[in-house]
């Protein structure tokens, strides 16, 4: 029953894990395969994808441990950096440029096992954004 969790409805889901038909554990299990899947097809037409590594600026230095719901939103910022990590998705993340001071990254995400076109394509960035030092050394 387990690898069919992921056909199944939510209301059919709820029962069956009511009745102990199924673990909390395989219906989790189940919905991350069924993400696995879907990006595993996107990844087919779409063998790279580049998106934010975060949605919002970093915060302040000292923030995090002074207001917690800009931590919490800083971390739903992150969303997709949570996706590729939990379904196992090579990234590799580059940086394109500065703003107010801040460094700005890239992250690029393929398809699983398929490290060497993540290490391609940062590459091709790097090499064409040139090197970035937000910061004066000295």
């Amino acid at each position: 029953m387990t690898t069919e969790l992921w056909r199944m409805s939510a209301i059919d889901l709820a029962a069956a894990i009511r009745k102990r038909e199924v673990s909390s554990r395989e219906v989790v299990q189940a919905h991350l395969d069924r993400i696995a899947r879907a990006w595993s097809q996107f990844h087919a037409e779409y063998p790279i994808v580049i998106g934010p590594v975060a949605t919002q600026q970093p915060f302040a230095v000292g923030v995090d441990a002074t207001d917690k719901e800009k931590l919490n939103e800083f971390i739903r910022s992150l969303r997709l950096v949570v996706t590729a990590n939990l379904l196992g998705l090579p990234a590799a993340v580059v940086p394109v440029g500065v703003s107010d001071g801040l460094p700005q990254s890239v992250q690029i995400i393929t398809n699983l096992y398929r490290e060497d076109v993540a290490f391609d394509a940062a590459e091709t960035i790097e090499a064409r954004a040139g090197v970035i030092t937000p910061i004066d050394p000295r």
